[in-house]
C-alpha cells in the first residue's frame, strides 16, 4: 500500500469505497449536468474554464478520485478485478453495441448535435469507462505475470519498444487525425458504410503516429529535445 500524506485522503482513511462511490456519483451528475443542463445556458459571461469545461480539471474530480484511490488499495483492486474478470469483459463486449445504440439515441431521440452526441461527458461513458479500464487493467496483470516468468519475450520486447513512444502518441495523432479527415471529406453526411471505416481509421492513426513517433525517437536531433542520451554505434545504451 502507498503511504498515505495526502490531507483529504488522510481524513477518509477507511471510508475509501464511500469516497470512490461518492465521487462517481458527483461525476454522474456532472455529466447530467453538462448534457442535459449546459446545453440551454446563456454562458456567454462565464469564466472561460466553466463554459469550456471540457478543459477544466474538476469536470473528471472521478476519474483522478478513483485512479488515486486504485494507488493507495493497488493489491485489493487487483485482486477484485482478477476473482471479476469475465463479468468485466462481458460488460465490455456488451457495451459496444449499447454505445453504438446511445449514440443513435443521443442524435434522434434527444436531437443533439454531432459534437455533443459523441461527447465523452456523458453518464452512461462514465460507467463504461470504467468498465474498460478494468479491463486494461487486467491485460496488465497479465503483462506484468510474463514479464516475471519471462514468458513471450518477443511481446516483451514490442511492448517494451512501444511504452518509449506511448505518450507521442497523444501528441502525434492531431497529425494523423488531419490527414484521415482529409481522406474521409469526401464521404457525405450520415452515410451507413462510415461505420465500416471505423475500423481501418482506427488502425491507420494508431499506425502512423506510431510509425512518426518511432522515426523521431531514433532520430538524433529528437534526442535532445525528449532529453534522450544519443545512442552511440558499438556502445549500448539502455534507457
Amino acid at each position: 500500500m502507498l503511504p498515505i500524506n495526502a490531507f483529504p485522503v488522510q481524513k477518509t482513511e477507511g471510508k475509501h469505497l464511500i469516497v470512490f462511490f461518492c465521487s462517481i456519483a458527483i461525476q454522474l451528475l456532472i455529466t447530467i449536468f453538462t448534457k442535459f443542463i449546459f446545453p440551454h445556458l446563456a454562458t456567454e459571461n462565464w469564466p472561460y474554464l466553466f463554459k469550456s469545461y471540457g478543459m477544466f480539471v474538476l469536470t473528471y474530480e472521478g476519474y483522478f478520485i478513483a485512479g488515486a484511490l486504485a494507488g493507495i488499495h493497488y493489491s485489493d483492486v487487483e485482486k477484485w478485478i482478477v476473482s471479476h474478470i469475465k463479468q468485466l469483459f462481458i460488460a465490455t463486449l456488451i457495451g459496444i453495441p449499447t454505445m453504438v445504440l446511445y449514440y443513435f439515441y443521443n442524435i434522434y431521440i434527444l436531437k443533439l448535435s454531432y459534437n455533443k452526441a459523441y461527447e465523452v461527458h456523458q453518464p452512461l461513458i462514465v460507467v463504461y469507462a470504467l468498465i474498460v479500464i478494468s479491463n486494461i487493467f487486467y491485460v496488465g496483470y497479465l503483462y506484468d505475470r510474463f514479464v516475471k516468468n519471462n514468458k513471450h519475450p518477443k511481446l516483451i520486447a514490442f511492448v517494451s519498444k512501444a511504452q518509449k513512444i506511448a505518450f507521442g502518441l497523444y501528441l502525434t495523432q492531431t497529425i494523423a487525425l488531419s490527414i484521415l479527415r482529409m481522406m474521409i471529406i469526401p464521404i457525405p453526411n450520415g452515410s451507413w458504410y462510415i461505420w465500416l471505416i471505423w475500423p481501418l481509421a482506427t488502425i491507420f492513426v494508431i499506425g502512423f503516429s506510431g510509425a512518426l513517433c518511432w522515426i523521431l525517437y531514433n532520430t538524433p536531433i529528437a534526442h535532445y529535445v525528449i532529453g534522450r542520451p544519443l545512442n552511440k554505434r558499438g556502445t549500448n545504451v539502455r534507457i
